[in-house]
């Protein structure tokens, strides 16, 4: 059996059997079995000689025979290994087996025990990660000196601890769920490993009512997280709803002596009170709870009673347990009342009622506003029962009691007021009447006012039965119960408003009549008044000065207007201009100037002009005898002595208008017309001339094309007339001296136009009553 040391047997011997042997004195000189084996196994056991010196080897055959040295298999081999257990960290963890003979010794392992070493194929030890890989591992030492060694140990992995805790909140309550959502795991647990844990994790407890409940906690793990490898135990945190303070503060309350208790009120103040912070009752549960203010006692009298209202709550077992309600009384206060006593059997009307004053205040007593007793006026109170006076709208200090006040009357007096019922001055005004007793009998007087510009026509007042009476002086009435105003009536009278030319043409214009205070439009110019401008009117006199103008307005006075037109006097200028000369005579410049002309001055002439060479042809322009309304420039002409006359030259400048100092609206009027008869007589040249139907002409107009363009003449003409003949920059009258040219023009083109209408001529009848019928 082996032992691990060398076996051998150097015993040996001759095998007589069949064999010569050595001859005498021959033989070995060594011999020896030097066959050796150390490991489990066979091997031969040789032999080793050598021969004596005397021994020749030729002359032997020696043959050996070798002995066998077997080893067996040492059954002293052993193989073991440790358990292993781990906490789950993600490492995969094995077992490490160990023979006791190291040197030559394999060990093989497997998953499953098997007697066969060649069933042990692995050369590491099976390993376990996770919780649910722990197993037992199979191992066996083989060494060829040995018999097999089987043996088996556990790997064991255990699950992590994970502790989670969950958060904890308290809260007054308010209806709502109370959560809270923190949480955390506990660093004194094992935890998670690396990037595993939670793919979804939140607490779930929830409360709402008063109480407490556990903070529960849910969650899912990551794919990568196995449950099994992991304790999971929560430590909730508590979930606490406490009762909601609310402080029910009756409202100290007011009543008046004599009336019947009052709904008593409440308040429900929140915020820090006494070192407690009070809330209000939630919304939610207000329709479950019932407030009342209830009063302790029956005390009637005036004064003010402590604590005696008292709150009381009623409400469900379930509302009551989230709440604590605290209470607080009030105190009720009588106020005393004054009565008012009218100390009379007459009717009185607005007589004030009864009041109530808050105890302790000022009474201010009723005054006489609207209080009527026919004939009587209200001046003061009696207290019914100490007989003191009291002023209307007195005081009571500080009232504590109940008071009856007794009306004090006298006779009432009253005047008859006369109103003119304006500013204006008015004379002959009635004396007003004073201190007349309800109902006496009294007549309006009998002057009659006098107002400049208006005539008088009686007296108005609604202050006899509240309607609107007219009165007429000397009328008959009875005072009424309070003032009587009579208030004049007035008629407007008209007066005239007169324009005068003052120097010009028209001598005075009458404008009409307009009422007093009216409001009156002062009126343009219509006078005319050649060499003048119209500056505005006057209503001093005809030299006081501009004081009005047109679109100017006034209100009318009581009396007749004049409005005098006020006047600039105009200057003119002539000049003489000759030309065809040399020096002051080539047309350059004024031959004689004449300034500060008037209209209707003798027209100022100078001497023909002379120069050396030169003949003087005359004035082209004609001379008037008198000044014209507007400067005027006249032409001469110089020509060289012995020069045949050349054709006139016309000096291109512009021509004087001849419109005078005015111009004619009606002038106007008749140009815009005669060019706008032209312009549609022309357009009436366009459209059809005939009308057809089936080809056959059922209507033809006659067009007058030649006499429509002959309208061209007077339109054209009426056009240049006004251009030659006005300027619109000066005053505007109706009609002037042009007006009647103007006429003609446009008489003329209404013969035009006469001549010129369109005719329709009759149809074809004949051809037409042939024509075919339509189908």
């Amino acid at each position: 059996m082996y032992d691990g040391s060398a076996l051998t047997n150097p015993n040996w011997n001759y095998d007589t059997t069949g064999n010569d042997g050595f001859v005498a004195g021959q033989g070995f000189a060594t011999a020896t079995a030097d066959g050796t084996i150390t490991n489990v196994g066979t091997a031969e056991n040789t032999f080793s000689y050598t021969l004596l010196a005397t021994t020749n080897a030729d002359n032997y055959t020696i043959d050996v025979t070798k002995g066998t040295l077997s080893i067996t298999a040492s059954t002293a081999l052993t193989v073991d290994a440790n358990d292993v257990t781990e906490k789950y960290d993600g490492t995969a963890y094995g077992v490490s087996a160990s023979a006791n003979v190291p040197t030559g010794t394999a060990i093989r392992y497997s998953e499953t025990p098997s007697s066969d070493p060649a069933a042990y194929t692995l050369t590491a030890s099976p390993t376990a990660t996770h919780v649910d890989d722990s197993k037992t591992v199979y191992f066996v030492a083989t060494n060829p000196n040995y018999a097999p060694a089987f043996g088996s140990a556990d790997v064991t992995i255990t699950p992590r601890d994970v502790v989670v805790d969950t958060a904890s909140a308290t809260r007054v309550y308010n209806g709502l769920a109370l959560n809270a959502n923190g949480w955390l795991v506990d660093n004194t647990s094992s935890g998670f490993v690396g990037s595993e844990g939670f793919a979804t994790a939140a607490t779930t407890g929830s409360i709402i009512n008063v109480g407490t409940a556990n903070n529960t906690f849910a969650y899912t793990l990551k794919t990568n997280t196995l449950a099994a490898d992991y304790s999971i135990s929560v430590v909730p945190g508590v979930l606490t709803v406490v009762p909601r303070p609310v402080l029910i503060v009756a409202t100290d309350t007011d009543k008046n002596f004599g009336s019947s208790d009052p709904v008593f009120g409440y308040t429900v103040p929140t915020g820090d009170i006494g070192g407690t912070t009070y809330f209000a009752i939630l919304p939610a549960d207000l329709g479950g709870i019932t407030v009342t203010v209830n009063r302790l006692g029956y005390d009637t009298d005036v004064g003010t009673y402590a604590d005696v209202l008292l709150p009381a709550i009623n409400t469900t077992p379930a509302i009551l347990a989230n709440y604590v309600f605290v209470t607080q009384t009030a105190d009720l206060t009588i106020n005393p009342q004054v009565v008012y006593n009218l100390n009379t059997t007459d009717a009185v009307t607005g007589f004030p009622q009864t009041q109530w004053f808050e105890l302790g205040s000022d009474a201010v007593v009723a005054n006489a506003d609207g209080v009527k007793r026919a004939g009587f006026r209200l001046i003061g109170w009696e207290d019914a029962a100490t007989g003191d006076p009291i002023a209307l709208g007195g005081a009571i200090p500080a009232i504590s009691s109940n008071h009856a006040l007794n009306a004090v009357w006298e006779i009432a007096l009253y005047d008859v007021i006369y109103d003119s019922g304006t500013t204006d001055q008015v004379d002959r005004m009635p004396a007003n009447v004073a201190d007349k007793a309800y109902n006496t009998a009294l007549t309006v007087a009998t002057n009659i006012p006098y107002r400049s510009g208006y005539d008088f026509l009686y007296w108005m007042t609604t202050d006899i039965d509240g309607t609107e009476k007219q009165l007429v002086p000397g009328a008959a009435f009875n005072m009424p119960d309070g003032d009587l105003t009579l208030k004049a009536v007035w008629d407007p009278r008209s007066s005239p408003i007169y324009y005068h030319a003052n120097g010009a043409d028209g001598g005075t214009y009458e404008a009409g009549r307009f009422f007093t205070d009216s409001i009156v439009t002062i009126a343009g110019n219509m006078f005319s008044r050649p060499g003048y401008r119209f500056l505005g009117w006057s209503e001093g006199s005809s030299t006081a000065g501009v004081s009005q103008q047109p679109g100017y307005s006034f209100y009318m006075p009581p009396r007749q207007v004049n409005l005098y037109a006020q006047w600039e006097k105009l200057s003119f200028t002539v000049t003489y201009i000759v030309s065809g000369g040399t020096g002051d005579l080539d047309g350059t410049t004024p031959y004689a100037v004449y300034t500060d002309l008037s209209y209707g001055d003798a027209m100022p002439i100078p001497a023909n002009p002379t120069l050396n060479g030169y003949t003087f042809e005359g004035w082209t322009t004609a001379i008037p005898a008198t000044v014209p309304d507007g400067d005027l420039v006249i032409y001469g002409s110089m020509k060289i002595a012995g020069q045949e006359d050349e054709p006139e030259k016309v000096v291109d400048e512009q021509t004087p208008l001849a419109g005078g100092p005015v111009w004619a609206l009606l002038n106007l009027i008749l140009t815009i017309a005669t060019a706008l008869t032209s312009i549609l007589m022309l357009i009436g040249l366009f459209g059809k001339k005939k009308e057809e139907r089936d080809g056959l002409v059922i209507r033809e107009t006659e067009k007058h094309p030649v006499t429509r363009m002959l309208t061209l003449l007077p339109g054209i003409g009426a056009i240049i007339a006004f251009i030659l003949t006005e300027n619109m920059r000066n005053p505007m009258v109706f009609t002037d001296r042009w007006t009647l040219l103007m006429a003609i023009i446009a008489l003329v083109q209404l013969v035009l136009v006469v001549f010129g209408a369109k005719k329709d001529k009759d149809p074809d009848y004949e051809n037409l009553g042939s024509a075919p019928k339509a189908e």
